[in-house]
């Protein structure tokens, strides 16, 4: 089969923005290439698209937090980060759907089946206890197989009746790759990104109810299937499912799953509400470890929120750059998705990744990921294509 060199490009970019763990002072060497991709891009097109407005409104709105921070000239160096992010993924990204949307997401879904190939067999050969491959852990692993996930999701759930049907981007081959990203992730994030996906998906389209009715018998079998699985295993998604059915209270061993993620979370709460105008983007962990907080000096250290990211992107924006620039954020990502959705070309795998993303980010840190401001650009494209057929309906 003759690849298109979009599709190619596409791959290729995919799996730079998949390396975490080569970086210096911060920086992912690897977006280095994308950076200078998405310069030429913008050199070519002499011009910026709309969405640049609201990455200049935001950073203008964190410029207050910077009079708090501990780290100022770090928190300067997030705000050109956000450029970096714009130029070298979402401007690139969009580039790459408007020339070729199907190209683009082929692209992208084998860079992630190469992805969990390497994942598995480095934990088949004990290199990695859990798959990261070349992400920091294996919880960002997961959370960047989002697009992959919802491109399999959409495949078998069909939205009949929506504007621009999904088309079928997979194959059953990537259900056991999928399948295989669970086993070897021990991923409870890469879990509520499947559940969300099918839930988002689901919701498009006609015949809600008879979706909603089949997904709840498929969720009793699931259920069935992963208690069975749990007491034939040992293993860590077996401890937890384990621990959640012999518990008397479900949402304690919930929390005890999450580690400290949770006392996390509630720092990040009593910060944001203390702090209007945030404590300096990019200076948390800094801003913890050199105050006190005696609600959670009796915690042990594996629970100790102290010196860690927050918990929740949009706690994470308040407590950091201040709730002006969560709102900014919040309007600017909801006219994305509305805008997306409006007819989209293709179907609507783009719009729902991002829909996802921002609902399992809820349970994670950091709104500079990668992976995100790629969704970011997807989206942009998405929107660049159904304005055009618009246009040219009438």
């Amino acid at each position: 089969m003759k690849l298109s060199k979009i599709h190619l490009i596409a791959f290729m970019s995919t799996m730079l923005v998949s390396v975490d763990i080569l970086s210096v002072a911060g920086l992912r060497i690897t977006l280095l290439p994308l950076l200078a991709y998405g310069f030429y891009i913008l050199w070519r097109n002499k011009s910026v698209d709309r969405w640049a407005f609201y990455i200049i409104a935001f950073s203008v709105a964190c410029l207050p937090s910077l009079f708090y921070s501990e780290e100022f000239y770090k928190s300067v160096g997030y705000i050109i980060w956000l450029f970096f992010n714009y130029i070298a993924l979402t401007v690139v990204y969009k580039h790459l759907i408007i020339k070729s949307l199907d190209n683009t997401l082929a692209g992208v879904r084998d860079a992630y089946r190469l992805q969990i190939l390497l994942g598995c067999a480095l934990y088949f050969t004990g290199i990695q206890d859990r798959a990261a491959v070349l992400y920091y852990e294996p919880s960002y692993f997961a959370l960047s197989l989002t697009p992959y996930v919802v491109m399999i999701v959409s495949s078998y759930i069909k939205s009949k009746g929506y504007v621009g049907d999904v088309v079928k981007r997979t194959s059953i081959i990537d259900v056991f790759l999928l399948l295989a990203a669970l086993y070897t992730t021990k991923s409870a994030n890469l879990m509520l990104v499947c559940g969300l996906s099918v839930l988002i998906i689901s919701f498009l389209g006609k015949g809600k109810f008879k979706k909603i009715c089949l997904l709840a018998v498929i969720g009793c079998v699931a259920i069935a299937g992963l208690y069975f699985y749990s007491k034939s295993s040992d293993d860590l998604i077996a401890v937890t499912i384990n621990n959640l059915f012999s518990s008397s209270d479900p949402i304690k061993a919930i929390l005890d799953r999450t580690g400290n993620r949770w006392p996390r979370y509630e720092l990040a709460y009593d910060t944001a509400m203390s702090n209007f105008w945030g404590v300096g983007i990019g200076a948390y962990e800094k801003y913890t470890l050199s105050h006190n907080f005696f609600n959670y000096a009796d915690l042990p250290f594996y629970l100790s929120p102290i010196g860690y990211p927050p918990i929740n992107i949009y706690l994470e924006l308040a407590a950091t750059c201040g709730w002006i620039a969560l709102a900014v954020w919040l309007i600017w990502h909801f006219k994305m998705i509305r805008a997306a959705n409006r007819s989209p070309i293709g179907g609507p795998v783009i719009v729902c990744s991002l829909i996802v993303a921002m609902l399992a980010l809820i349970i994670e840190s950091s709104f500079m990921r990668p992976y995100y401001w790629m969704l970011i650009g997807m989206v942009a494209g998405q929107i660049a294509l159904n304005k055009k057929a618009r246009e040219e309906k009438r």
